[in-house]
This record gives structure tokens, sequence and C-alpha cells, in this order.
């Protein structure tokens, strides 16, 4: 047991805890292969030079990554570029640089001399329902035939116009064109199942597709792009609809996958849902609880009770943070797969830190027995080492305020509990740094149950 003021008349602490193991969420690091900030910067067509002398670029590359506020401290020549200006992140090679802006996104096209022409303009527009819709079953298409599935994080059509204002195609024989796309919101999805472990693919991460309408396919520009630089760039031969996407893994199974952020009319991009989400459920048995997890940012808050569909409702217990970046979420009766599509993108809202920021979304559906109280109660999350070297697990735990309760009815109760078929029990400690994640969890008393190991 564990010594604390008010120790036997507070609270109960029941914790989902090792016995969970299986519920292990992937950490917020990129799960692809993507290029170092240095070889990034060293290539002839796609480097970010900042205008800057050739030793402050790899500074600036050691550092792990640049910034128009690392350009502005050094000293520039007088024809150098002002830090945030548009043109930040030009090919060090181009002789013409056209921009642009559409709802919030930078996008810059550079090219070498003579592949563009004098006078020539950069346009970006959004696509009309009837044409998002068709670039996004291309793009689910071409994820398909690798074994993914793809989530557009922006989708525009961008078109050059000649002096005389005509839609031009650029002369590639001259040299290779770069299409930059900076301020893009990157939210990376781990979205499986519950009571299977998450590990990190080889099939994850951020590309810069090109939707080619003529020939009617998808060409991927660039692959692997490190979503934590400031700027996305790819080559390209052509001009058309553009999508730069991050690729997920899905439970087949039991599993969630969706299309596109909804950015649901926020011009400022700081707020969104998911678009067209599709459930995985081969088994047909349901969905009886689904968990949404951000890294940063938060979640909008979600009514502690209300109609999940027709005759069936929810209870949601979220963390102790403000703004929340957890939410689980138990059905009264499971839901179907149209059901809980309808439920998640009509009732969950996300938030970023800012237009730009990128997010860590990671979302588990379950479909095994749920027993959680419904007073106050709070669900905290915590990947804690286990007392075996190398290992570590996430761990649930869950606070519930049940003033005066005895040691044994605590025990008792938190064995009662279950989430996703998995029984909960009272806290054991087994490390300092499980004691502090219990601290602050709550600064008042609570009952515990101590940890006992074989040999020891």
């Amino acid at each position: 047991m564990r010594k604390r003021r008010n120790w036997s008349k507070r609270l109960l602490a029941g914790v989902l805890s090792a016995a969970m193991v299986a519920l292990n969420i992937s950490t917020a690091a990129p799960a692809f292969a993507a290029p170092s900030a240095e070889e990034y910067r060293e290539d002839a067509e796609l480097i970010n030079d900042l205008a800057l002398p050739k030793d402050v670029q790899r500074q600036l590359a050691q550092k792990g990554s640049a910034s128009p506020s690392d350009a502005a401290a050094k000293e520039k020549k007088a024809e150098d570029l002002a830090a945030g200006s548009a043109r930040w992140g030009t090919p060090s090679n181009a002789a013409k640089v056209l921009h642009t802006q559409l709802d919030g996104v930078e996008i810059s096209v550079s090219a070498p001399a003579g592949v563009l022409p004098e006078g020539a303009t950069l346009r970006a527009r959004k696509l009309t329902e009837e044409e998002e819709k068709e670039a996004l079953a291309k793009i689910a298409d071409h994820a398909e035939a690798t074994g993914k599935t793809a989530t557009t994080q922006f989708l525009c059509d961008l078109t050059v116009l000649n002096a005389a204002g005509e839609a031009i195609q650029p002369d590639n024989a001259k040299g290779a064109l770069a299409v930059s796309f900076r301020n893009v919101s990157i939210v990376s999805a781990d979205a499986s199942q519950m009571g299977e472990d998450s590990e990190n693919q080889d099939a994850s991460g951020v590309s810069v597709l090109h939707i080619d309408e003529e020939k009617e396919k998808v060409d991927t520009l660039r692959e692997g792009l490190d979503e934590n630089l400031p700027i996305l760039q790819a080559k390209a031969e052509h001009f058309s609809p553009f999508a730069v996407v991050n690729y997920q893994t899905t439970d087949p199974t039991l599993g969630i996958s969706f299309k596109l952020l909804d950015y649901d009319g926020n011009a400022a991009r700081t707020s969104y849902k998911l678009g067209d989400v599709t459930i995985n459920d081969s088994a047909a048995t349901g969905v009886t609880s689904v968990n949404f997890e951000v890294d940063q940012g938060g979640i909008n808050t979600l009514p502690a009770t209300g109609t999940a569909a027709p005759g069936k409702t929810y209870h949601a217990i979220t963390d102790i943070l403000t703004p929340h970046k957890f939410y689980q979420i138990i059905f009264s009766a499971p839901l179907t797969a149209a059901e809980t599509k309808a439920f998640i993108e009509n009732n969950l809202k996300f938030t970023l830190t800012a237009a730009g920021a990128s997010q860590q979304l990671k979302i588990k559906l379950g479909n095994g027995a749920n027993n959680l109280p419904s007073g106050n109660v709070t669900i905290t999350k915590k990947t804690i080492p286990n007392p075996v070297a190398g290992d570590s697990a996430e761990h649930y735990y869950m606070y519930v305020d049940a003033p005066s309760i005895s040691w044994v009815d605590s025990y008792n109760k938190a064995k009662s509990y279950k989430l996703d078929g998995m029984q909960g029990y009272l806290a054991t400690i087994t490390s300092s740094e499980e004691n502090t994640t219990l601290d602050n969890i709550t600064g008042v008393g609570a009952w515990s149950g101590g940890a006992r190991f074989d040999g020891m």
C-alpha cells in the first residue's frame, strides 16, 4: 500500500494496466524512412537553401530543421529573401519562382531558366465536390494497390497560366521544376483494433501525389517525406490536381480508415473532422467501444452521455487535461459499421495548436465487454517500463472518486471493471515513474494494491 494524506477516506484508483499490454499505442515518431535533413537539403533539385551561404545551410541541416526565424538570425546579403516570405525554401538552381496561396497553405513552383515562360502565373483552386470524389477514389485505388490506405491532408488543382491567361504545361526538356507546399498540417493516424499490438509499418508516411487526369492514373512524386520539415517538396512534370497524403495501415478485421481531413469551413485550418470514414468489421461483431488520443492540440469536448445511434447510447470518459487529449467512448449496445462511421464523422472534432501544426492521432476500436463506472471518473494513459529490463506497456489508469471506501471494497471494485473484455485491478506501483504518474492523476489520497516480485 501507498501512504498518502486522507488515505482511507477519499478515492478509489481503479487501474486498467499491465493486463492491457495488448492495447499498446505507438509513439508519435514518423513511421517511414524519411531522408535526413542533410540529405533533403543536398538534393540538387529540392534543396532548402533559404538563400543563405553553404556553411550556414550545413549548420541549419545539422540542427535537424530550418525555419524562417533561423534564416532571420543570420547575416544575409541584400538580395537574400526576407524571413517568412512566400519564396522561402526556393531550390538553389531556380531561375523562376511562382507562388500562390489556398486555404492558408503556401504553394510555390520553382524552375530553372526556360522551363516556364516570362509573365507566367500560378493558380490554385479547390476541387469541386465531384472532382474531389473522383480524385479521392483514384488515391484510394493507388494506395490499395500497394496494400495501404491513404488520408489526404491537402488537395488542390494547380495551373500555370501564360501572360495571356492561358493554361500551359512546363517545357521539361529544359529542366525539372519543383512544387512546394508550406503550412500543411500532417495528421499521422494510428488506427487499429483494441487487443492488437500497434506497430509502426514501413507502409506509413507522407507523400506528394499527382493525379494525371488525362492518363487516369496517380503518380507518387515524392515518398517518405519528413513531416517535421517545414516544407514538403517534390519534382513535377505536369500540372493538374496535386495531393499531400499520409499513408496508414488498418486492421482488416476491426479497424478504421478515412480518406481526408474535413476542415468543416474552418478557414484557419486549425480544427478538423474525419471525412469519408470506413469501418472494417469483417466478423460483423459490432463496435462496443472506441478511444481517441492526440499528442498535442486537443479533442473538442464531447458530452459525457448521448445518443450514438437509434436506440443506442454512449458514455464518454476523458482525461484530466485541458484541452482534452483522450476520450474513451463506450456504447450501450454494439454499433454497426455504418453507425460507427456516422457517430465518428458527426461527433468528433479535433483541434491543432496552430495552422500548419502536425498531430499524431490514435484511434482504437473494440468489440469486447465493457463495465466502467459512470460517476466522477477519468482515464489516463501512460507507457510505463515494466520490472523486466527492456519491457514496457501502455497502462490505462482509471481514477474513480469514491469517498469513504475501504481498501477491500476498492480492491473488489477494481476487479469488477472491464475495458473491451480486459479486467481491471487495483493499482500496483512498480517504479518511481509509475508513482509519479499516479501523483499527477490526483493530489489527494487513493488506495493502491502495492507490488510483489518473486525472488525479491
